[in-house]
C-alpha cells in the first residue's frame, strides 16, 4: 500500500475519530447509508460507491440521463457515473491527487461525494419525479 495513501487514511481516521488501523484494513466507510470504498491508483485517491441497479424496463432512459449527467460533470458534482460490467450496478467514482489532501480536506470532499451518491441512489430507486426527463441537470448547484 502506498505510504502517502496510508497516511491520508490515517489522517482522515484521526480527524473523524475512527479507528485508524481498522479503517486502513477495510478501506471502506458507511456514511448516511452509502458505502464508500477507498483505493489508491497510480498515486491518486479513488473514491467509489455502488448506487444500485436500474430496473430493466427503464434501462434506456436511465442510461441516457446518466450519460448526460456525466457530460462535463454537470450532474455529478465532478464525479463519474459508470456501470460495473459484471453486475450491472451503477457506480459513482471520484479521483484525486493524494499529495495535497489532508484528513480535513478529505472529510469535506466526502460530504459532497455522499450528497451526490445519495441523490443518484434516490434517482435509481425512482424517488425523482423527472427520472426519465433527459433534459435536467440534478446537481448543477454542486
Amino acid at each position: 500500500m502506498n505510504e502517502t495513501y496510508l497516511n491520508l487514511l490515517q489522517d482522515l481516521a484521526q480527524y473523524t475519530g475512527l479507528d485508524a488501523q481498522a479503517f486502513s484494513e477495510v478501506e471502506e466507510l458507511f456514511i448516511d447509508d452509502v458505502c464508500v470504498s477507498f483505493h489508491e491508483q497510480d498515486g491518486d485517491l479513488v473514491l467509489c460507491a455502488m448506487l444500485g441497479q436500474p430496473t430493466q424496463e427503464k434501462l434506456e432512459p436511465i442510461y441516457r440521463v446518466l450519460l448526460e449527467a456525466n457530460h462535463f460533470g454537470i450532474g455529478t458534482g465532478g464525479c463519474t457515473l459508470g456501470i460495473q460490467q459484471e453486475t450491472g450496478n451503477i457506480t459513482l467514482t471520484s479521483r484525486h491527487d493524494i499529495e495535497p489532501l489532508s484528513g480535513e480536506i478529505l472529510a469535506t470532499m466526502l460530504d459532497s461525494f455522499i450528497d451526490v451518491a445519495s441523490f443518484w441512489i434516490g434517482f435509481l430507486q425512482g424517488e425523482e419525479e423527472n427520472q426519465t426527463d433527459v433534459g435536467f441537470n440534478p446537481l448543477l448547484q454542486c
